[in-house]
């Protein structure tokens, strides 16, 4: 039985059997047959095991969902650690200690990034940023913090900021033309002058409209808050960049 109709068996019954044993209670004190206010009471327990089986059903398939997704993260950072370790064992079997150095370079930097990304603070912002990973192949999505931000810790600018990023890397993401090569989203993140400045660069065959119609819907919340202190954007073939800069509140 799916979900859809365990909840209307579940919110029918109880509703129909509530508004049945209230009538009947009063027919009852008026003289009419106790079976029937038994039968009403019955039809109560119903609504309220459906009810029962579809919320612990509902909770089973969340779990699982969970689960699901949970396995699917791990996945993909097993499949990029994996990658980045043979390219070091190669070099290292190889002898080219300098490659080895440098890729060694590049792995601490990649886990003092993804740091920095989880010290934004904004609980959807991280779940989004972590979760993009495994949700998309058509864009590659880089997040660079300059320094240890927290967005959390600016209050309203913070969490409109979070926002207008998740909205502009989907519109971004919305954008990339299908059929060719996965885009790349590089997002620089930094504070001048006590606000906060974000820095959008994408590589790659995008839709120019629709990546100008999806933008302007992501910015709608941060420029009707009054805390929108620059806005520019800059379209070329295969490159596209946007620059948003949020005052401090």
């Amino acid at each position: 039985m799916s979900n859809n109709v365990w909840k209307w068996t579940a919110a029918v019954s109880f509703t129909a059997s509530a508004a049945l044993l209230a009538g009947l209670l009063a027919l009852t004190e008026a003289g009419w047959p106790k079976a029937a206010l038994i039968a009403a009471i019955a039809l109560l327990l119903v609504g309220v095991c459906a009810g029962s089986i579809y919320r612990k059903r509902r909770e089973a398939e969340l779990k699982a969902a969970g689960r699901r997704h949970a396995a699917a993260l791990i996945g993909r950072y097993r499949h990029d650690w994996m990658n980045d370790l043979q390219v070091l064992l190669g070099y290292a079997q190889l002898n080219r200690h300098d490659q080895v150095k440098a890729q060694i370079a590049n792995i601490t930097e990649k886990l003092c990034r993804e740091g920095l990304v989880a010290k934004l603070g904004i609980l959807e912002l991280t779940d989004f940023l972590i979760n993009f990973r495994t949700e998309t192949q058509k864009m590659e999505l880089t997040v660079l913090p300059a320094r240890e931000i927290s967005l959390a810790a600016m209050g309203k600018t913070g969490r409109l900021a979070a926002e207008t990023m998740i909205g502009l890397i989907r519109a971004f993401h919305d954008a990339v033309a299908e059929g060719g090569e996965a885009g790349k989203l590089a997002v620089a993140v930094d504070v001048a002058d006590r606000d906060l400045v974000m820095r959008f660069s994408f590589s790659g065959r995008y839709d120019e409209p629709a990546l100008r119609r999806h933008s302007e819907t992501a910015l709608k919340r941060l420029k009707k808050s009054g805390l929108a202190a620059g806005l520019v954007f800059g379209f070329q073939p295969e490159l596209a960049e946007a620059e948003v800069r949020a005052l401090s509140d």
